[in-house]
């Protein structure tokens, strides 16, 4: 079975790929664990779960429209979802005057750009445009160029730069920044150098280069300008080729520093830089279509859903074991809604978000009060916190569009063909289509497809074994023999018995017909006295003992499950 012709080389690779994808499918199903992964809850009832905790959180803003006390990206998270809420509702409820001099204070960073982005998208405001491209140059200034590569250096930083980590160049990261990821007051004369971090800090960080990415690639969507197609470009080609572990889920950091352990990686995952990711995936892959980035979504989808690093078997998302999660949370609320992926994976995608949403409702807060806890499992709290807030509202927001009623797939055979690139969704109210469970398509398109793979590679190996065993019936076939041995060579293995097969019971001796071996062999049925050894044991070569092998092989029906000859005894006196 050492070789195969080509087309059963085409075949075997086309039955693992048909398996490779029947795993893939599979891996794409609500786990039966999960806790309630379909929403029940209506849209309009959910509309306005998200309004009212939007509501009480803009009233909690302070005087600079920022959280009193609470981390500055808590704020920029909640503006980008004041604009997710009006996008998914098709309104504008919440652009203002105040939402707007909101984004005026809260200077360049990195958080406020990506809402800013948004907002545009929104509202369609040249301001919140203006915004976006001042938060992006700020984030240029601190992320890795090919000049800065080349220079081995990098302005700000007292150290020289790690040009390369496994062969993959540096380009694209960006480090760790209060500056970038907090606030400077716009109008402030306070020098935002002093923000910076120590000189020495060498972390290239997943959590900055993420947002980075994911406004250029908004900046890309929104402008067209290939500037910023190319820094997304570098940001995801960064974060792929350094942060990325063996099971795709995105790393915290890396070390850029030739001297401070360089390429070292961070390895306390948590699924903030995997969400910003795939938020930046959802957006490059819908404005390239572009298979690669797809397939890299697709991949990383995937790898973070299931995780267990950040969740229980339950599916709730528990950062460390107390928190939910925002980035991760409006990650998936883009991939759902901007549906680039498979029909399996965006009913994937939604099932998950509802476990979520039905956990914050449930378990994260009082009713009535529209205040949300930190924990998605429970108990709730009565306090309220801005960081809490925007982590639930990311929750509720993303849950706005999923159809816990319905299930995306591709038109059924009685209906016309959708146009390209659309999927028919049937469910309740649908021209009277009856409704599909999720849990049952995936499952029986999985299984149907590991049926026909599992009857593939039963064929293929009853047709190897059935051709090795005529392999060597054609008579004109010329024998092969490994060791070419001198007609004068004997192989005797004891005194007064010649070879023969003794796994079928036949032994010849001195005074038996030697018929049986073949005239063409180079192996004769004699030896001479002296090939014995003092013991009676006789020695052989070892490439004439390979010939005998050889032999037995090639003059008898093949049979790929039978052992090989065993050799006569050697024990014999002479």
């Amino acid at each position: 079975m050492a070789y195969l012709p080509g087309y059963m080389e085409s075949f075997l690779f086309f039955i693992g790929l048909l398996l490779l994808t029947a795993i893939h499918g599979a891996s794409q199903v609500a786990s039966p664990s999960w806790r309630k992964s379909n929403i029940t809850t209506s849209r309009a009832e959910r509309v306005r779960l998200a309004s009212a905790a939007l509501d009480i959180s803009l009233n909690r803003l302070g005087g600079d429209g920022q959280f009193p006390d609470d981390p500055f990206a808590a704020t920029g998270n909640l503006y980008s979802q004041l604009a997710l809420f009006d996008l998914a509702t098709n309104q504008t409820n919440f652009v203002s005057n105040a939402v707007i001099q909101g984004f005026d204070r809260t200077g360049e960073s990195l958080t406020f750009g990506h809402a800013a982005a948004k907002a545009y998208i929104a509202y369609k405001k040249p301001i919140f445009l203006q915004y976006a491209i001042q938060s992006w140059w700020n984030g240029r200034k601190w992320t890795l160029s090919v000049q800065d590569i080349a220079a081995g250096k990098f302005a700000g930083k007292s150290f020289p730069l790690t040009k390369a980590c496994q062969n993959a160049s540096m380009v694209g990261g960006t480090w760790v920044d209060i500056y970038c990821l907090s606030v400077v007051p716009r109008h402030s004369h306070v020098d935002s150098a002093q923000f910076d971090n120590d000189s020495g800090d060498s972390k290239l960080e997943g959590y900055a280069t993420g947002y980075f990415m994911g406004l250029s690639a908004l900046l890309a969507e929104i402008t067209s300008d290939p500037v910023y197609l190319q820094a997304a470009t570098e940001s995801a080609n960064f974060i792929r080729a350094h942060l990325y572990d063996v099971r795709n889920i995105v790393q915290p950091d890396i070390s850029a520093s030739t001297k401070d352990s360089p390429c070292e990686v961070f390895t306390d995952t948590t699924p903030f830089e995997s969400g910003l990711m795939i938020e930046s995936l959802s957006v490059l892959s819908s404005i390239t279509n572009d298979t690669s980035w797809q397939k890299l979504l697709d991949d990383l989808l995937t790898a973070a859903i299931p995780n267990f690093t950040w969740q229980g078997e339950d599916g709730i998302v528990a950062v460390h074991g107390q928190t939910g999660d925002v980035n991760l949370l409006q990650g998936l609320g883009a991939a759902y809604s901007r549906n680039t992926t498979s029909a399996a994976m965006h009913q994937y995608i939604g099932d998950y978000i509802a476990v979520q949403f039905n956990a914050v409702v449930d378990l994260a807060t009082v009713n009535g009060t529209n205040i949300y806890s930190g924990s998605w499992t429970g108990p709730p709290s009565p306090d309220f916190s801005g960081n809490n807030q925007t982590m639930a509202l990311a929750a509720l927001i993303s849950a706005i569009s999923v159809d816990g009623n319905s299930v995306v797939s591709a038109a059924p055979p009685t209906a016309s063909p959708p146009p390209c690139g659309e999927f028919i969704v049937v469910g309740r109210g649908r021209s009277g289509s009856p409704q599909r469970k999720s849990e049952h398509l995936t499952p029986i398109v999985g299984g149907a497809l590991g049926g026909i793979v599992a009857v593939l590679l039963l064929f293929a190996l009853w047709y190897l074994r059935k051709r090795g065993s005529r392999s060597r019936k054609n008579p004109t076939d010329p024998p092969i023999n490994p060791f070419p041995v001198q007609e004068t060579s004997t192989v005797v293995f004891s005194k007064g018995e010649q070879y023969g097969d003794q796994r079928n019971g036949s032994h010849r001796g001195a005074g038996q017909d030697h018929s049986a071996v073949d005239a063409s062999s180079p192996i004769n049925p004699s030896a001479p006295a002296d090939s014995y050894l003092e013991d009676g044991r006789v020695e052989i070569p070892a490439d004439e003992l390979v010939t005998v092998l050889n032999q037995w092989l090639q003059n008898r029906q093949r049979n790929l499950w039978e052992a090989p000859p065993e050799y006569p005894a050697t024990d014999a006196s002479p």
